[in-house]
């Protein structure tokens, strides 16, 4: 039987920046407006960016604004981050500038309606290139997340001390609650960490995006459990498949609240727990080894998730 929850309200719109693959300040204040239509947003108005400074927002990177200023958010202090406000937090500014100068832009959309989650795959920690990335977001029923959805999931509660690419070939992770050994780039704030943008060939997990369930998906118990191989051929007697891990965060993102660990079809083993009893809501992941690495061994019993699509 499902439970579903409200999902807690769209925020407003969401701000981001973003540098396109050509590298670093490299956009003209026409380029860059054409530069943030191409991916669907508009260029972001310094009052959007003060609000989402003021929502957490850190980067030490001066881009366009749609009044033809140029800006960049710190919430943490640095030499090299300074700007016109010596060691005060704040939005810095360059002030209006010549339109064929050179920067990043910041830009603005409304909130995706989907969910962003982790993904590491079987072979452990940090062992996918950007190309495997892609792939390894496909394979579950999703897509490799952009830079936006990574700061809208941050900003509705996402906490990741792991580092993943993202569809613009950067590396970031969200921090809800620093600690020494997830600080990177912004030390004890929260925000999303960035590495920046990085080499094709470098390994990392990935953060990964779907936007919404054709279908439904089913828990399915049994009193001594399914072994993998079980569960596959339970959903297939119920004329159904088993879910891929895409399809259950959607249906946790739509409210599915299940305190039952279940096999998915990529073998993993998942909890969609929305409030089971105290502890963050969320979709919780069984690991074979305690450094959150490795996929339980097939012949493990657990429950199953089983997924019907929706006709036509």
């Amino acid at each position: 039987m499902f439970h579903f929850l409200p999902y807690p309200p769209l925020s407003p719109d969401v701000v981001f920046h973003y540098r396109p693959i050509t590298g670093r300040y490299t956009l003209t204040f026409q380029e860059a407006q054409q530069a943030c239509q191409s991916i669907g947003a508009v260029i972001a108005t310094p009052q959007q960016l003060q609000v989402a400074y003021e929502r957490g927002l850190h980067q030490c990177d001066a881009g366009w604004l749609s009044d033809q200023t140029v800006r960049y958010p710190i919430m943490k202090h640095s030499i090299k981050c300074s700007g016109n406000m010596g060691n005060q937090p704040g939005v810095r500014s360059y002030g209006l500038r010549p339109a064929n100068e050179r920067y990043d832009v910041y830009c603005s959309m409304p909130p995706p309606p989907g969910v962003v989650f982790h993904y590491r795959p079987i072979t452990g920690r940090y062992t996918l290139t950007f190309q495997e990335a892609h792939q390894a977001c496909q394979s579950i029923g999703a897509v490799i997340a952009s830079p936006r959805h990574l700061q809208a999931a941050y900003e509705r509660g996402l906490h990741q001390c792991s580092a993943g690419w993202l569809c613009d070939r950067t590396v970031r992770y969200p921090i809800v609650r620093p600690r020494s050994k997830c600080s990177g780039n912004l030390q004890n704030q929260p925000g999303v960490r960035s590495y920046g943008l990085r080499p094709c060939n470098e390994r990392y997990d990935v953060y990964c995006y779907v936007e919404r369930l054709h279908g439904e998906v089913f828990h399915a118990t049994d009193d001594s459990g399914f072994s993998y191989k079980e569960a596959v051929q339970h959903c297939q007697k119920l004329n159904m498949t088993l879910a891929s891990l895409g399809q259950l965060y959607a249906a946790w993102n739509q409210g599915l609240n299940m305190c039952h660990p279940g096999w998915l079809m990529n073998r993993s083993v998942r909890i969609p727990k929305a409030h089971c009893g105290g502890g963050q809501e969320e979709v919780h992941n069984i690991y074979a080894i305690p450094t959150q690495s490795g996929f339980p061994d097939e012949r493990s019993r657990y429950d199953t998730y089983c997924f019907k699509g929706r006709k036509g």
